[in-house]
């Protein structure tokens, strides 16, 4: 027959080990998602700039829009002008 302190020391031993093991899994694991998070943060901060320049792109075409609006105005309010002249003349 084997003692029961072999015993108890054997399972206290083989627990250690086994306790070990799952803190050393858990140690990779939480390694392995800071990696996964400090990636995937990388990833979004490429996004974020994308859509900041194409917010810029936007912004400078609604720029231009307005300009030609303000054109367009301009150029109304002449054609406005000589459509009353043709209209004199006509008469």
């Amino acid at each position: 027959m084997v003692p029961t302190s072999l015993l108890v020391t054997a399972m206290i031993g083989g627990f250690a080990v086994a306790l070990t093991a799952v803190l050393a899994v858990v140690g990779v694991l939480g390694s392995r998602l800071t990696d996964l998070r400090a990636d995937m943060t990388g990833r979004f901060d490429v996004v974020d700039r994308r859509f900041d320049g194409v917010d810029r792109r936007v912004e400078r075409l609604e720029e231009r829009v307005g300009g030609v609006e303000e054109q367009m105005t301009a150029v109304r309010a002449s054609l406005g002008a000589v459509d009353a002249r043709l209209t004199t003349l006509e008469r």
